[in-house]
């Protein structure tokens, strides 16, 4: 009997453990479902999370379309994004399509055209065109260089080995048939004079007369004496001296 009493009450206890168990999660799972609904993570709210800016004002909680908004039926301009307007610009230039902003061409202020100016020359100052260097005329050398370098050369010539014999004309002296043979002597002497007097005009008159001293001494001692071969080397080394100063 009395074991069979002791039953029962074990049997009470474990059923009211149970059942307060169970009151237990159902306080629980409600506070649970209260601090959901408390800070606003209910699903529905998640999804509608987004703060919405109006685009006419910049202040939130309305869109630019709303009667509320102050700036309600003006032209859409964003206060936070610098002006770019100038003093002389309207506000209509300027356009702005969300984090965008659209400026028209005509807005933008170019640089203005250079002026050109024409400058037109005189006649007689215009360019000239660059003169024929092929020309026979041009590339003559001045006056003042031929007879400088035709005195130098006849001043080299006359300090030359063995030209002492070419120095002054033939005398009848020392031939006396020489003027009677040679019909037109010449002599370094009368070249430095011809050239003191101006009468050589080109490099080419004075190597006439240098070739008219070889032909002399030529005709007079022949093709093989020591003479002509010294009158050949003086004309070799007038014309090497020419063409070492440019002629």
């Amino acid at each position: 009997m009395v074991l069979r009493i002791q039953d029962q009450l074990a049997k009470l206890r474990r059923n009211q453990e149970r059942r307060q168990q169970r009151k237990a999660a159902r306080e629980a799972a409600k506070a649970s479902s209260t601090g959901d609904s408390t800070y606003g993570l209910s699903n529905k709210d998640k999804k509608t999370d987004t703060i919405r800016r109006c685009g006419n004002c910049g202040q939130t909680g309305h869109m630019k379309t709303n009667k509320k908004c102050p700036r309600y039926g003006m032209n859409a301009i964003d206060p936070m994004s610098p002006t770019l307007a100038g003093p002389s610009e309207s506000v209509a230039d300027v356009k702005t399509e969300r984090s965008r902003i659209l400026i028209k061409s005509k807005a933008i202020e170019k640089p203005p055209e250079t002026t050109r100016i024409k400058i037109t020359l005189p006649s007689n100052e215009r360019k000239r065109p660059a003169p024929d260097l092929d020309s026979a005329t041009d590339r003559k050398r001045p006056f003042i260089d031929v007879t400088s370098l035709i005195s130098n050369t006849i001043k080299t010539l006359w300090d030359t080995e063995n030209a002492h014999h070419f120095h002054y004309p033939v005398t009848a002296e020392i031939a006396p048939d020489y003027s009677t043979i040679i019909k037109e002597p010449i002599a370094l002497i009368q070249m430095q004079n011809k050239n003191s007097r101006g009468e050589y005009k080109t490099i080419g008159e004075f190597m006439q007369d240098m070739k008219l001293m070889v032909n002399n001494c030529q005709i007079y001692n022949g093709d093989a004496s020591g003479y002509t071969i010294i009158a050949k080397n003086l004309y070799a080394k007038a014309e090497e001296l020419i063409r070492e100063a440019g002629f």
